[in-house]
């Protein structure tokens, strides 16, 4: 990045809080790099009372363009200086454009929904949608549905729910500015209604967060024969990548659609709003949404300790929506001690018994990385049961670079007096054949940055 920077280069940034974890700073200025733009993007972790003066700051600063985030949306709207159709019909801005010290809030979250439907084939002019939701992101899919040509929005909300009434206010807005698309609301909960609807729509939505952490097990369909083939079921929950009501939607034979593409697209959306240019969408789509094992199974990262397992795998979460977990970590949890304490007081059979335990628990659920303890894969029926239920990497190096890695520690109970290489390197080649025999694929990490091992991870799966 800093090779790159100059005295002319332009400034972008995110708004919002949190925003440590997002992934827009990488996509974004990767996006620039890829078509030698000169610009940089950042992350400004900030309040929604501060977005009046950020707005300022914007115009001091001659920044071309952000992206806002929760809670600055609706104060970026009230602050921009001018607003788009779709901004103005939400009342929330995602994407500000200086336009020669012009402010203009745009919202592109449902663009990025229409485009992602189009990416798979589907066109949503002329279309019936029922959409569940009235949150941020429901209220910007209905009123671009309705700016794009869609025939009828349908919007559907818990009567009982606080945003029952924004869905109210949003269809007249919706029937005011775009008479031609026939817009209704109806209680979520009312299921004739909504099994009425179903059977004449031709793309069903999901806009809230049933199918979420914690509510993974729950969808807006409670009453799955309402679920048809041809049906278009997308859903805008992106963790996990296949929900339940995407899983049972494939059942049914429906055109299911999960909501990661939509990140992309919106993404996509602003970039050309703030460049004039498309942004390089294949490679970014290959570089930071891949997608994770067919199916929703689960991807298994085993290796000798050192290897670089746990972050690998919180790599690979953020590129693929997807949940991780540390075996060690979760052993430690059920316990109620440390591993090295479990060793000490129980010794390494009434460990691998744990680890048994574990596994088995974990080839029951899927769209997990796992990572995997050292010796995971010492007994058979672990691996056994991590192939039943996923994909297997293993992640190899060097007994040099092993011992680097973990010299400085003192969690490591089997190391604990041998901390040599010879001695890694023996224990290393005890394991090899196990190691070996369990990977569906293995990949080197010596000298490799984690985003180096990540892509040849992916390309290994074919993801």
């Amino acid at each position: 990045m800093e090779r790159r920077i100059s005295g002319h280069t332009g400034l972008m940034a995110l708004f919002g809080s949190p925003v440590g974890h997002s992934g827009s700073p990488a996509m974004y200025n990767y996006s620039f790099q890829k078509l030698g733009l000169d610009y940089a993007y950042v992350a400004i972790d900030m309040k929604e009372e501060q977005m009046e003066e950020a707005l300022k700051a914007m115009k001091l600063f001659h920044m071309k363009g952000g992206n806002v985030t929760m809670p600055c949306k609706r104060a970026a709207a009230r602050f921009a200086d001018r607003l788009s159709p779709a901004a103005r019909l939400t009342g929330a801005v995602n994407t500000l454009v200086n336009e020669d010290g012009v402010l203009v809030g745009h919202m592109t979250d449902g663009e990025g929904f229409v485009d992602n439907l189009k990416d798979h084939g589907v066109d949503i002019r002329g279309k019936r949608l029922v959409i569940a939701g009235s949150g941020g992101a429901g209220t910007a899919i209905q009123v671009q549905c309705a700016l794009s040509g869609a025939a009828a929005v349908r919007i559907c909300n818990r009567k009982s729910g606080s945003s029952y009434g924004r869905a109210l206010e949003t269809a007249e807005k919706i029937r005011e500015a775009v008479p031609d698309c026939q817009t209704e609301v109806f209680d979520l909960e009312d299921e004739e209604r909504l099994a009425k609807e179903l059977e004449n729509c031709d793309i069903f939505v999901n806009a809230t967060s049933l199918g979420m952490a914690p509510r993974e097990e729950e969808s807006p369909i409670r009453n799955r024969s309402l679920l048809r083939p041809g049906l278009v079921v997308a859903d805008i929950v992106y963790n996990p990548v296949k929900t339940r009501l995407l899983r049972e939607a494939k059942e049914a034979g429906c055109i299911c659609i999960g909501g990661k593409g939509m990140l992309l697209w919106q993404g996509a959306a602003a970039f050309r709003l703030f460049t004039g240019m498309e942004m390089p969408v294949e490679e970014v789509k290959k570089e930071f949404f891949s997608e994770g094992p067919e199916g929703g199974g689960n991807i298994f990262l085993i290796g000798f300790m050192g290897s670089g397992k746990s972050t690998i795998a919180a790599e690979l979460g953020k590129r693929l929506g997807m949940k991780r977990l540390e075996m060690d970590a979760e052993i430690e949890r059920r316990q109620g001690m440390a591993i090295a304490r479990i060793f000490e007081r129980f010794g390494e059979p009434f460990f691998r018994d744990l680890e048994t335990k574990l596994v088995e628990d974990l080839a029951g659920g899927g769209n997990l990385i796992v990572s995997c303890g050292g010796g995971a894969v010492l007994r058979r029926e672990n691996t056994a049961l991590m192939k039943e239920s996923g994909k297997v990497v293993l992640l190899a190096a060097k007994p040099e670079t092993i011992y680097e890695r973990v010299k400085g520690s003192d969690e490591r109970p089997i190391l604990n007096g041998n901390m040599t290489v010879e001695y890694i390197a023996g224990l290393m080649e005890k394991r090899r054949a196990a190691y070996e025999a369990a990977a569906d694929v293995t990949v080197w990490t010596d000298g490799k940055s984690r985003e180096e091992i990540c892509r040849e991870i992916l390309k290994q799966l074919g993801l």
